[in-house]
């Protein structure tokens, strides 16, 4: 079964049991926190109590509230970094899902959160060119991983121009890969890359090229010495977010 799915069910039959599988995802937002100086060293421990303790009380809300518009573990991850800075009065760089009565951003703090958002959004999106022809394909197949809707414009620039019905098909294929294995996907996009640019890639070296890739950019993101903590599912709630910004 999809690893959301999994989850999903554990959030209405045993949420308890869901922040224990958590517990992984919320020491590493605490880490990120630390490593962006944001708190102490020596205050991760007791942050990252704060955070169960106060994801156990909204469990009833966030059992009620959750609507399956984004992945359960994004949506989490997202509550997790807004109750870091309400207990430490940082400004937020996230915004809560929009389904979340107690994360609502005022509109007057709206602006700067979308510039911040932008800004990030604006060097991923630097760092993707820098990997040349790869970064369209690296940025598409992000997309894809992270059950994102994929537009029009997201296939633009390959190399075969093609024909109105042929980009609709292809359009409603990579969106029907949302909520699929990781390895589905994969297919799926092989599949699609035979359409946009005349080559065929084996799943095997497809996922071996993405992780190469996906390194790469979050090297290049995190930089040297490292400065922020990104990693494949930051990297998808960065483009996420951004894409509502722009709804906006």
């Amino acid at each position: 079964m999809d690893r959301n799915k999994v989850e999903i069910k554990l959030l209405k039959k045993n949420p308890e049991k869901l922040l224990l599988e958590y517990q992984g995802m919320v020491w590493a937002i605490v880490r990120n926190q630390m490593m962006k100086g944001m708190i102490a060293y020596d205050e991760q421990d007791d942050l990252f109590q704060e955070i169960m303790k106060k994801l156990l009380e909204r469990l009833p809300r966030i059992q009620a509230q959750f609507n399956n518009t984004s992945q359960l573990r994004t949506y989490f991850s997202t509550i997790v970094r807004n109750i870091c800075y309400e207990d430490f009065r940082k400004v937020s760089l996230v915004l809560e899902p929009q389904s979340e009565p107690y994360g609502e951003v005022e509109e007057s703090t709206e602006p700067v959160d979308s510039f911040l958002f932008k800004e990030e959004f604006e060097r991923l999106q630097k760092v993707i060119l820098m990997q040349a022809r790869n970064g369209r394909k690296l940025f598409l197949l992000l997309k894809i991983m992270h059950d994102l809707p994929i537009l029009r414009s997201d296939l633009a620039g390959f190399k075969y121009n093609l024909k109105q019905e042929i980009i609709n098909e292809v359009q409603d294929k990579l969106n029907a890969s949302q909520d699929k294995m990781k390895k589905e996907k994969l297919a799926v996009f092989g599949e699609i890359l035979y359409l946009l640019e005349g080559k065929k890639i084996p799943p095997d070296s497809l996922r071996k090229w993405y992780s190469n890739h996906l390194n790469e950019c979050l090297r290049l993101m995190n930089g040297n010495p490292p400065r922020s903590s990104y990693d494949a599912e930051s990297l998808g709630i960065l483009i996420e977010k951004s894409i509502l910004i722009k709804k906006r």
